[in-house]
């Protein structure tokens, strides 16, 4: 409501100051104001000083029965408000704003002054879903239809104007979202604008500033009335540019932040407004208002108070240099009141360590912690974790998770998936109460993962993640270094609420487009666009496992932001994925049916769906910046890490690890155990980079392997074990000495009775001619029968005892189920051995050679065209899965790290994607499917 301005009774009309010398004295008093009490004036500008009263009214019309919005009202700007002829493009925000805050009224005004003179926007500010949220809810209240485009490197002008698709042999052109948004008079709203590149965004000028831009397909947009013209403006192909067409940009400031900078001619043709976080009180407020009654406020005071001090990015003076520079803390607290909400008695530090995580990295150095742990102790949030684990567990555990049997399971709003859910029983640690919650869950039944073993950590990192699950946040498991479990910990938990899983392996080389759909050709040529597994699980209520995000390039993943805070997403197929409440409240108003929802492109999403996210910390990903790589954990940016709630894993304390492996290795001898974790963790515990490096290569994972080896076969040297999985014979000269002379130290020498050569034979039983088994050494292995012998290699190979017994290490592995990794210098004849081998035991195999040209694509099929379609060709990879061949990939060193790394998830996982938009899994679904290879199994 706009404030009155009254008179001082107490001056006289000889005395009363001239208007400038009025103007004057209060823009001194407004200064003043601002130095005294600077939370009260933040995020207003100097033509808006005075509105610090600010108010929302709507009138409507109320007399004609209608009791739609006619007009709003915020101080001195009064808006119309027109019903919307696509209501479905009109978004509708549920979560709250921050409501009643002057901080937001004032934004709100400011847009509306802005979109009554038609000048475009940029919302400017801190990484963070409030810039977007602010649009979203203007166009609520105005009524106004959005065009929505995440930016990214990815972007090209194809996304922005138009794109050409074939059908029925035509082609022809298909508007896009700046098109459609000039030509409907939408609001068309660029996301991310500092990530896009240099030569996108300019072709924007013209519509911007002329609202003018010749298309692809001939037509022309122009502001001009042509009505008079008729004819010709029809043959010159004339697109009137609606006068309600808006542009709002939303972007981070460059350089305080990566990314690239705007042109200057770009720059220009926007209004800019600095959109700040809140105030302190207004925070606080929201955080209460979240959590619910009965709410301590002292509480929500201490966290909003950690949040504000730790989002100064620079601890100390920065101008000479000796400041710290901290990890920015995420702009919302929203997660961690949430948390709070269901679990009352959840111990704080859990909830800061679950939005910031870089204190609880091996990336964060001493001075930067310090600065964080001296901030949490004024605040009285710094609770010292367990011995050897760093992140604060939330002090519940899980008695039990059963099957939710009181319910029905019910249909989703569309009616084509069922909605399962499942009954969650935490218990507090001190007090022993116990707390039931309802949480999402999958058809499948319910059980622990096999091979888990569950040791107080892996209770308490998996009470952890349930906690998170139970509040419907997607969250990102954050490994400190490489083998300690994540993916085996998604697994338990996804077994235990009869999830199914989507592995969706990420690569540096994936664009923005690639997350929700790839493009395709059927048949007949027509050009379509086929869903994702992430898409697929969002609408089948599937849980997506985002595998590798570190590696993805600058921006890929942020182009999430809308489907991660809101779950919609438009994808380029032009439907669009909307939440499951707005899809129910556009039925019920509109009066639309499901088959005029699905008409206008509208796909409900699921539910029970969740993202998750796994990443190594220390990596220093693709995603680092504009300009490349940067240093270790450099693609956490403050745009990810509020994106996200997060869970560090790291390597478990040893009586933890000594009991898995002993779980996972029946058999194994005690005394070799003993000393291989002594030495894993003296390596893990050593400040020197070197040896730092070194306990990588003696992951969990890797600890298991040796393990397994040592109880299948007793006479398993330790010393040649270690040296075989840390590949020392590569090592750097320094490297090497210290890795010996550490395992010096700790008891592990070399065998004194090597492998004599008279043992080292290789014996066909019972001949040659019916050959029955094969024995190198003191290793039988039988030999295959039935197999095809056109795939069988046939070589000349001169038998002698350095290679036989590299043949004997070979079998070992094999026996164990192991994938085998030969790689030594040019010319010792890896090839030979390999073919060797699989001649000696009769299997048949596929061969594939890499090079630096190698793609994702041409890994997992082969492009061919035949009468005009574009179709792909099983490769030699989905050739051995389906028929149980052995691969040969040949210079894999020759191709790219993430075209290799790709193979992660088909070797430990059972999962890989194709390019044709098929998938290869470890076991068949309940339900048949064209699109999914079963893993062949002897």
């Amino acid at each position: 409501m706009k404030p009155t301005h009254q008179k001082d009774d107490h001056a006289v009309d000889a005395a009363a100051p001239t208007p400038v010398g009025a103007r004057v004295a209060r823009r001194r008093l407004r200064q003043l104001g601002r130095t005294l009490t600077p939370e009260r004036w933040s995020g207003m500008s100097s033509d808006e000083d005075e509105w610090v009263g600010l108010e929302m009214q709507f009138t409507s019309a109320a007399a004609s029965g209608n009791d739609q919005v006619k007009t709003i009202r915020i101080g001195d700007i009064i808006m119309s408000v027109t019903p919307a002829n696509n209501p479905e493009f009109v978004p509708e925000y549920d979560g709250h704003l921050y409501d009643e805050s002057q901080e937001m009224l004032r934004h709100l005004r400011w847009m509306m002054q802005k979109d009554k003179l038609r000048q475009d926007m940029f919302l400017i500010g801190p990484p963070g879903p409030l810039r977007r949220a602010l649009v979203m809810k203007y166009a609520q209240l105005t009524q106004r239809e959005i065009e929505y485009v995440a930016l990214s490197k990815d972007v090209t002008d194809a996304d922005l104007k138009q794109r050409r698709e074939l059908n029925g042999g035509t082609s022809f052109y298909v508007d896009q979202a700046a098109v459609r948004a000039a030509v409907n008079g939408r609001v068309l709203i660029l996301d991310g604008i500092e990530k896009a590149e240099r030569n996108v965004l300019p072709i924007l000028n013209n519509l911007l500033e002329n609202r003018e831009m010749a298309l692809d397909d001939g037509r022309f947009l122009t502001n001009k009335e042509y009505g008079s013209l008729g004819a010709e403006a029809n043959a010159q192909r004339l697109e009137k540019v609606s006068d309600r067409f808006l542009v709002i940009a939303l972007g981070l400031p460059i350089p305080r932040y990566t990314g690239y900078p705007l042109d200057p001619p770009l720059r220009s043709r926007f209004q800019s407004r600095d959109v700040k976080s809140p105030g302190f009180d207004t925070q606080v407020k929201q955080f209460t208002h979240l959590v619910g009654k009965k709410v301590d406020r002292d509480v929500a005071e201490r966290i909003v108070s950690v949040a504000m001090v730790l989002g100064v990015t620079t601890a100390g003076d920065a101008a000479d240099g000796n400041g710290v520079d901290v990890p920015e803390f995420p702009a919302t607290v929203d997660g961690a009141a949430l948390i709070l909400r269901d679990f009352r008695d959840v111990r704080l530090r859990f909830l800061l360590d679950s939005l910031y995580p870089y204190p609880l990295l091996p990336t964060c150095d001493p001075e930067q912690r310090s600065v964080i742990d001296a901030t949490y102790h004024r605040f009285g949030l710094l609770e010292t974790p367990a011995r050897g684990v760093n992140q604060c567990p939330p002090g519940y555990h899980i008695i039990k998770i059963e099957r939710d049997s009181a319910t029905l399971q019910p249909l989703t709003v569309d009616s084509r998936h069922r909605i399962y859910t499942a009954l969650v029983t935490f218990q507090h640690d001190a007090t022993e109460t116990r707390h039931v919650a309802r949480v999402s869950a999958g058809p499948n039944p319910l059980g622990p993962a096999e091979f888990f073993v569950e040791t107080p950590y892996a209770s308490r990192t998996f009470a952890a993640m349930a906690i998170l699950h139970t509040t419907g946040q997607d969250f990102c498991l954050l490994g400190t270094t490489k083998g300690v479990g994540k993916s085996a910990l998604i697994r338990h938990l996804a077994r235990n609420l009869g999830y199914t899983i989507e592995y969706i392996p990420l690569y540096r080389d994936m664009s923005s487009r690639d997350l929700l759909q790839r493009r395709a050709t059927t048949f007949s040529g027509d050009t379509v666009w086929q869903n994702s597994l992430l898409v697929d699980a969002a609408v089948q209520g599937h849980m997506a496992v985002l595998d590798g995000i570190e590696t993805l390039g600058f921006g890929t993943l942020t182009t999430l932001q809308r489907l991660v805070h809101e779950r919609e997403a438009r994808l380029p197929d032009g439907r669009s994925l909307v939440g499951p409440k707005r899809y129910v409240k556009l039925m019920e108003v509109q009066g639309w049916t499901r088959e005029q929802m699905e008409e206008r492109g509208l796909v409900p999403v699921h539910p029970g769906f969740r993202i998750v996210c796994l990443a190594r910390a220390a990596a220093s990903g693709g995603g680092a910046g504009a300009g490349g790589e940067g240093k270790a954990g450099s693609w956490l940016s403050p745009e990810i890490a509020g994106m996200f709630r997060f869970v560090v894993v790291q390597s478990m304390p040893l009586a933890e690890e000594t009991q898995v492996l002993e779980s996972l290795s029946p058999g194994v001898d005690k005394t070799k155990l003993s000393l291989l974790l002594k030495f894993a963790n003296c390596l893990r515990e050593d400040p020197d980079d070197t040896i730092k490096l070194l306990s990588n290569a003696l992951s969990t994972r890797q600890l298991i392997r040796i393990c397994r080896r040592i109880a299948y076969f007793p006479n398993e040297n330790l010393h040649a074990a270690i040296h075989k999985v840390s590949l020392s014979r590569f090592l750097p000269s320094l490297a090497r000495e210290a890795l010996e002379t550490l395992m010096r130290e700790n008891g592990i020498l070399l065998d004194a009775k090597p492998v004599s050569i008279e043992d080292l034979k290789i014996e066909v039983l019972p001949n040659r001619d019916s050959p029955t088994h094969l024995r190198i050494g003191s290793i039988t292995e039988p030999i295959v029968r039935g197999s095809n012998p056109l795939l069988v290699p046939r070589v000349v190979f001169h038998e002698n005892p350095a290679q036989t017994e590299v043949l004997m290490e070979m079998l070992k592995d094999y026996q164990l189920g192991e994938h085998l990794l030969l790689i030594g210098n040019q010319g010792v004849g890896k090839n030979k051995l390999a073919d060797y081998f699989l001649q000696l035991l009769n299997l048949p195999r596929e061969y594939i050679q890499l090079h630096r040209d190698s793609t994702v694509q041409s890994l997992t099929a082969t492009p061919a065209i035949k009468e005009g379609v574009l179709l792909y060709e099983d490769s030699p990879l989905v050739k051995a899965v389906t028929k149980g061949y052995i691969l040969v990939i040949d210079e894999a060193d020759k191709a790219p790290t993430y075209v290799t790394a790709i193979l992660k998830s088909l070797v430990e996982d059972g999962q890989m994607v194709l390019g044709d938009g098929r998938r290869i899994v470890a076991d068949a679904t309940s339900e048949p499917d064209d699109n999914v290879i079963v893993i062949h199994k002897v």
